[in-house]
């Protein structure tokens, strides 16, 4: 991934759940950016941060 793709990252604080959802568009080394968006949530739970992939999606 470029060193800018995290920028380009959507970032959404979900206040009820006090958790980030997390969308983050996708390169290959041959074709650059792709139309795919990988989709995760993060949230720490008693001091321990928790990463769940929540899917791969095709734009």
């Amino acid at each position: 991934m470029p060193d800018d793709a995290f920028n380009l990252a959507e970032i959404y604080y979900i206040e009820a759940e006090k958790r980030l959802d997390i969308y983050l568009p996708l390169w290959t080394k041959e074709e650059g950016r792709r139309d795919l968006t990988l989709s995760l949530s993060g949230q720490r739970n008693n001091n321990q941060l928790t990463i769940e992939f929540n899917d791969l999606r095709v734009l």
